[in-house]
C-alpha cells in the first residue's frame, strides 16, 4: 500500500547518517506518487517486498539533459534504502531491476552512490564487483 511505502521512505529520511533532514509528509507523498505514476522513461521507484510489505526501495532518474554529459542518457540512483534487517543478497535485486530499467530506457551510463559509513564500505566493494568505478566524492555541510 502507499501508506507502507510512505513509512519506508520516512524511515530512510529520519535515519540519514550525515544530515538532520526535516520530514515533510506532503512533500514525501507527492514525490512517491510522482515516481509511481510519472513518466517511467525518466524516473522510477523499485520496491523490495517481504510478505506483501515494502522493506526497501530504489528511486532513480534518467535524462539526457545534463549539460556535462552532452546529450548522452545518464541514469542515477537518487535514493536507495533497505531496512537493516532485510539487507543482503535479496536487496541487491533492486540494483538488478534498476539495471534492467536502464536498458529499457536506453541509458548509456549508470551512477550509484553510497554514504561514507560502514554500510558504504561494503557497498563500494559490491558496486566494483558489478563493474562500477569510483568517480566522484561529495561533501556535505549544514549552512
Amino acid at each position: 500500500s502507499l501508506g507502507s511505502v510512505f513509512e519506508l521512505v520516512k524511515s530512510s529520511i529520519l535515519h540519514h547518517p550525515h544530515m538532520k533532514l526535516p520530514f515533510n509528509p506532503e512533500h514525501v507523498s507527492e514525490l512517491i506518487l510522482d515516481f509511481i505514476y510519472g513518466d517511467l522513461r525518466s524516473k522510477v521507484l523499485f520496491l523490495l517486498m517481504f510478505e506483501d510489505t515494502p522493506v526497501g526501495y530504489l528511486a532513480a532518474t534518467c535524462s539526457d539533459k545534463n549539460p556535462t554529459t552532452y546529450g548522452v542518457k545518464v541514469a542515477g540512483e537518487l535514493s536507495w534504502f533497505v531496512l537493516p534487517e532485510h539487507r543482503g543478497n535479496d536487496s541487491l535485486g533492486l540494483i538488478k531491476e534498476y539495471e534492467n530499467w536502464l536498458r529499457i530506457v536506453g541509458a548509456k551510463y549508470s551512477v550509484l552512490t553510497h554514504y561514507e559509513d560502514e554500510v558504504g564500505e561494503k557497498l563500494s566493494l559490491i558496486y566494483e564487483k558489478m563493474g562500477y568505478k569510483r568517480c566522484e566524492v561529495s561533501y556535505v555541510k549544514e549552512v
